[in-house]
């Protein structure tokens, strides 16, 4: 009998062993050929961002991604994982794997890398891409939906911050940004290039430093006359031979420097650094803006009535605020009734529509700041977010104005003084500690037991 249940029991330890190899097989076997994931992270970092969800919803039509890669299971299923999170928000965004090796001809044709390549297909238009990530993807998906050619002119000679400078002040960030968007930037300078090309989208006015000749003046009058779209980033001080342009805007630019005393209760030492952080309803380059745009030191901006412009305020300073015309090295710096300072608020940023002379809609942003926009100040809460909002306004993109540029989310790990010094104390010696104590405690049972 005591022999009978020892056979007995070993058959059922038998039997649950190969239940416990067969189960651990189909779930090996199901993990090959399904994938699936949980996104446990606290900001939701495997989760398609909310940029790339609002991009998807914006086109129109199908997406078909072909992957240039060699038969490699384990590459093709990240290929796939990612794909995937875009053809849950998008069903016709679909995924097709080719071996290089089997399509010489196509490959040359579409000038994919020797390293292999995802290409984009989007009404005709392709886009490659090599590295495998949310960021690089939904960049090139915003690229390969945008209109091909679509030229930044600068306007360059006159000590203008340059989008290719990798100066403080400069745009380089910016203008980076920008690539990934599909927009290109190129500087031009009007002396030696006296007709802006007929391929630029948008021509940008980025604070002159010196006064620009009255050719060069006319030529940028000649673009807005014509219908072309212009970003102008103003400055306190002057405007350097662009006042007949200002005047054709209808646009004034106040004397002096914007201050206001919110700066110090908001912990910042110069009262000419202002914070926005109110947005008009509604408006198309202000949308969906949350956090505060920064601007450091503006020039108030007035419109004038009776021009054939239709002027809309998207940036407005606070009711503590003034244009200060008086000499800031002199104490005390307050508003000054009876003088040329102008109480609060402010505009600090319009936009100014009117029908184009081709048909259409012509658009003009002009800021009284462009410091903003610097790579000093770029990754400034909105600042990043508000430039690429105006050039895609200006440059008609207005589809993508809600999709604000990829930033990682939880991409550092912060942990409290307490939890760093119970992980540094725990790991070493407590969890040894337990482990030592379990297996004594085991051993003492089994001696018990004997």
């Amino acid at each position: 009998m005591t022999r009978r249940r020892g056979t007995m029991a070993q058959l059922r330890r038998g039997l649950l062993a190969a239940i416990l190899v067969a189960a651990a097989a189909g779930l090996g076997w199901l993990g090959q050929r399904y994938h699936h994931g949980f996104d446990w992270s606290s900001s939701q970092r495997n989760t398609l961002s909310e940029a790339s969800r609002k991009l998807l919803d914006s086109l129109s039509g199908p997406v078909h991604v072909t992957a240039f890669v060699p038969p490699d299971a384990h590459l093709h299923r990240g290929i796939r994982a990612l794909i995937d999170r875009y053809h849950r928000y998008k069903h016709d965004l679909d995924l097709s794997f080719v071996n290089p090796a089997d399509a010489p001809q196509r490959v040359r044709k579409l000038g994919v890398p020797a390293g292999g390549a995802l290409v984009l297909t989007y009404q005709g238009r392709h886009e490659t891409l090599q590295v495998l990530d949310e960021q690089h993807l939904t960049n090139a998906l915003l690229r390969v939906a945008g209109s091909p050619d679509r030229w930044i002119a600068f306007i360059a000679g006159h000590g203008e911050r340059d989008p290719n400078g990798k100066a403080n002040y400069d745009l380089h960030l910016f203008a980076a940004e920008l690539k990934r968007r599909g927009l290109h930037a190129q500087t031009l300078d009007l002396t030696k290039t006296p007709v802006i090309p007929d391929n630029t989208s948008v021509v940008v006015i980025a604070a002159p430093q010196t006064t620009l000749s009255a050719k060069e003046v006319d030529v940028l009058r000649a673009w807005v006359a014509r219908g072309g779209d212009l970003l102008w980033l103003g400055e306190p001080g002057g405007q350097l031979g662009l006042d007949p342009l200002a005047a054709d805007l209808g646009v004034d630019f106040l004397p002096g420097v914007v201050l206001s005393t919110r700066s110090a209760s908001l912990g910042l030492r110069n009262p000419a650094f202002i914070v926005i952080d109110h947005y008009p309803d509604g408006d198309p380059v202000t949308r969906g803006l949350v956090k505060p745009t920064l601007l450091e030191v503006a020039v108030g901006l007035d419109t004038r009535a009776g021009s054939d412009w239709r002027p809309r305020a998207f940036l407005r300073s606070s009711d503590n605020s003034w244009s200060e015309s008086g000499d800031l090295k002199t104490p005390p710096v307050r508003f000054d009734p009876g003088t040329a300072d102008r109480r609060g608020p402010l505009t600090l940023g319009v936009e100014l529509q009117r029908p184009a002379p081709n048909g259409g809609e012509q658009r003009v942003v002009v800021t009284g700041d462009g410091d903003f926009l610097s790579d000093a100040y770029l990754a400034n809460g909105a600042n990043l977010d508000l430039g690429v909002n105006m050039i895609h306004w200006l440059a008609h993109d207005d589809r993508f104005i809600d999709v604000p540029p990829w930033r990682a989310p939880d991409a550092h790990l912060a942990l409290g003084n307490t939890l760093t010094a119970a992980i540094s104390f725990g790991f070493p010696f407590v969890l040894p500690g337990i482990l030592v104590a379990a297996g004594a405690a085991v051993r003492y049972r089994r001696s018990r037991g004997k």
